[in-house]
């Protein structure tokens, strides 16, 4: 790994769920939340990077079309994550919309109901309910 380029975490299981972040914070919540059963990539992972002027390298070209789960604040305050999801096709990934999280439930649950998707996609491999809708900010071409 590179020097300030994704989040450390333990060993991985086998078969990990693939999951790439926009930014760290959302990162370390799917990596406590996934533990060995999740391969996280933040693709910013300083808390001081700013997402607006950003330019995504190989490395996240990478991680998001190769992610189960894509997890963006969206509205957008990431517009490099559009960029990438946009560019890339996999039936399989589910994108995760922190602006949609909000609308529905409100900032002081939004950490709550971003673990239980997480959790349920990486620890019960199951489908979350309601995570293939378009990201807002992103338009029509931001799905899963």
């Amino acid at each position: 790994m590179l020097a300030g380029c994704g989040t450390p975490q333990a060993p991985v299981t086998p078969g990990a769920v693939k999951v790439a972040a926009a930014e760290n914070f959302w990162g370390n919540i799917a990596a406590q939340v996934g533990g060995r059963h999740a391969r996280v990539t933040s693709i910013l992972s300083s808390p001081a990077a700013d997402p607006h002027p950003y330019d995504s390298d190989v490395a996240s070209a990478l991680a998001v079309p190769r992610a189960r789960l894509v997890i963006a604040n969206g509205a957008g305050y990431d517009e490099f994550m559009c960029q990438l999801l946009g560019a890339t096709v996999n039936a399989g990934r589910v994108a995760l919309s922190i602006q949609e999280v909000l609308g529905a439930y409100g900032p002081a649950q939004a950490v709550s109901a971003v673990t239980q998707q997480v959790r349920a996609l990486v620890l019960e491999r199951r489908e979350p309910a309601g995570m293939k809708a378009a990201v807002r900010g992103c338009g029509p071409g931001f799905q899963g």
